[in-house]
């Protein structure tokens, strides 16, 4: 069996945040500061192990410091015809509104997941609008002119805590992601470039507007796990996954779908019709694998440049219980 380490790398927000950054920009990312450190054709051969399934990577989507994506769980908890008749919609939605909980709820939402009500603290992620003004008579000289007004879509991540019977909300920037790789000389390569970006305070981008000091990042602590000495039989997914080898019967899955479409480094993104749609497994969703976690996902080339990687390796939490563990 490969051995795998596993990195927690947190990560400052430093301005304010447009959208969460999932693993595929947080990949893209990596590979970018990787080519800076290196060179562009040891980035691209890095990619392309990647992609070839040579070499093991998997990345989690960034989270919440101390943080998990909710599960998504069968919120009857297999008791159709409960004599309590709990509102399943009120239920619902509870699920919805906690994006992220505490690693130690895990087993508790597993297991009741009709208490995920009384979960506390939470995290929920709200979706602003943000109003900008452009001032048109500076740009072009000509005095008198009114603003150009524009509204651009802005997330909050609010960690929500309870305080006898009221709820105290706080916004959060601290952010932590999750790398495992297996033991490689790579391995080594991307350690060294991650520190070199503690050291020197070198931002990531992560997310649309940075130039405006939005989804801009700063590395923090990088901790090297220990390696677990057991395997699950299911997952807790915590990135974009491109499914390889699961049991879809048996897992709970939310699909993400986006719009592919060709990007020229002049224009930017193409209008043309030439444009392709793909689905990932979500975060949150519970995976069984058919085999194991190496062939759960997998990353392919892009469809409109063949040195891409549309990046699909979603880093997989292992959960445990006596009936999985038997």
């Amino acid at each position: 069996m490969k051995k795998v380490d596993v990195f927690e790398i947190c990560m400052k927000l430093t301005g304010r945040l447009t959208q969460i950054p999932d693993s595929q920009k947080i990949f893209g990312s990596m590979i970018y500061h990787y080519a800076e450190r290196n060179s562009d054709e040891q980035a691209a051969a890095l990619a392309r192990k990647v992609r070839e399934g040579r070499l093991y990577c998997a990345i989690s989507s960034m989270l919440p410091q101390g943080y998990i994506p909710m599960p998504q769980v069968d919120l009857t908890g297999g008791d159709t015809s409960s004599p309590d008749k709990i509102d399943l919609k009120t239920l619902h939605e509870e699920q919805k509104k906690r994006a992220y909980i505490q690693e130690k709820d895990l087993k508790e939402v597993m297991e009741y997941p009709k208490k995920i009500a009384e979960l506390y603290p939470y995290v929920k992620v709200k979706e602003l609008q943000q109003i900008h003004a452009v001032l048109d008579s500076h740009q072009y000289n000509l005095p008198g002119l009114d603003p150009n007004l524009y509204s651009v879509p802005e997330v909050q991540v609010v960690e929500v805590r309870k305080d006898d019977k009221d709820e105290k909300e706080c916004n959060l920037r601290q952010f932590v992601f999750y790398m495992a790789i297996e033991n490689c000389p790579e391995e080594n390569e991307l350690y060294k470039m991650l520190q070199e970006a503690k050291e020197e305070e070198r931002r990531f981008f992560l997310g649309p507007r940075a130039s405006q000091g939005m989804n801009t990042y700063v590395v923090g602590r990088i901790e090297k796990k220990k390696e677990e000495k057991c395997m699950g039989k299911r997952y807790l997914n915590m990135g974009m996954l491109l499914p390889d080898r699961i049991d879809y019967d048996r897992s709970t899955l939310r699909l993400f779908t986006s719009e592919r479409r060709p990007y020229n480094m002049s224009a930017g993104w193409e209008k043309s019709d030439d444009r392709m749609v793909i689905s990932f497994i979500e975060a949150g969703s519970i995976i069984f694998p058919e085999i194991d976690i190496f062939h759960t996902g997998r990353s392919v080339a892009s469809p409109f440049d063949a040195r891409a990687v549309v990046f699909g390796n979603a880093f997989l939490y292992p959960l445990f219980n006596n009936e999985m563990e038997g």
